[in-house]
């Protein structure tokens, strides 16, 4: 729980573009990314932006097709906390914050427009690929939902999925054979999957990648999910205030500058994370 005066202290000098941190208001922290983390994983990543620490791991399951999609796959995220962040993650709100950053996470990622999930159906109504990405909280030091995207985004990058084969005699049901063959794989292309981007309103100014401190200093936050391209959502969560229309305009314009930057710098680093040898970690 901050003091009176500490808030007042990181309040004022983020008035004057100065953070406790040395940071400047629309500076992150250095992000810290290795994937192919988890052998008995699809794909996985651990991200780490200072104590905020993020295990993502990704399944792929074959499974019918959704009624309203039967020609197509589809992605759901789901995130949990380990008892030794339990207590910093509770205290921002913990299964209903969890929750609420799933459902967007899960609506970003099925956004058919952006990412093509035709490419996991196998056979149309009745046969699909499903990709549960699950995120392991192991530490909590502020901008949570930023570092969630970004990890699901990496973890969904890495993740590699069996080719299949259909065999079909004309007289019975169609057949799936899963190749056995550890490089018989397929990627979906994620490239224009949108990272969340979370603005925090502390006293009249923006600013990105919040500490835990800062967050208790902030009176609401704009969420944006920026894709290479463009801006596909916007949405106010939590906070006792709220923005005029003019501030919400100055973030998205913030916000998509920061994004597409940040899409850049994450895509480059997950390619250039490819040939580094494994147990090292790529920054950026």
């Amino acid at each position: 729980m901050l003091q009176e005066a500490e808030k007042i202290y990181i309040i004022h000098g983020i008035q004057e573009n100065i953070r406790s941190d040395g940071r400047a208001n629309l500076d992150y922290r250095r992000i810290e990314l290795e994937t192919d983390v988890i052998a008995n994983c699809n794909g996985s990543c651990l991200l780490k932006i200072a104590d905020t620490k993020l295990l993502a791991g990704v399944k792929a399951e074959l499974t019918t097709p959704q009624a309203s999609s039967p020609d197509k796959g589809w992605i759901e995220v789901s995130i949990e906390s380990t008892p030794h962040a339990n207590l910093e993650f509770e205290g921002r709100g913990g299964d209903d914050f969890s929750s609420e950053v799933s459902n967007i996470l899960t609506q970003v990622c099925n956004n058919e427009k952006l990412v093509n999930l035709k490419s996991l159906c196998v056979i149309p109504g009745q046969q699909a690929w499903v990709l549960y990405v699950d995120i392991m909280v192991l530490g909590y030091g502020g901008n949570f939902i930023d570092a969630a995207s970004m990890a699901t985004k990496a973890a969904l990058f890495d993740t590699k999925i069996q080719s299949v084969s259909v065999k079909c005699d004309g007289e019975n049901e169609p057949e799936i054979v899963v190749s056995d063959d550890p490089y018989d794989v397929f990627s979906l292309d994620v490239v224009q999957l949108p990272l969340l981007i979370t603005l925090y309103r502390v006293g009249s100014e923006f600013i990105i990648d919040a500490t835990g401190e800062e967050e208790a200093c902030s009176i609401c936050k704009l969420v944006l999910a920026i894709s290479p391209k463009e801006t596909v959502m916007v949405k106010q969560i939590g906070g006792s205030g709220s923005l005029h229309i003019e501030s919400i305009k100055d973030g998205i314009d913030v916000g998509q500058e920061i994004g597409k930057s940040l899409q850049n710098q994450l895509f480059e680093s997950l390619e250039r994370e490819k040939t580094i040898p494994k147990k090292k970690k790529c920054l950026f």
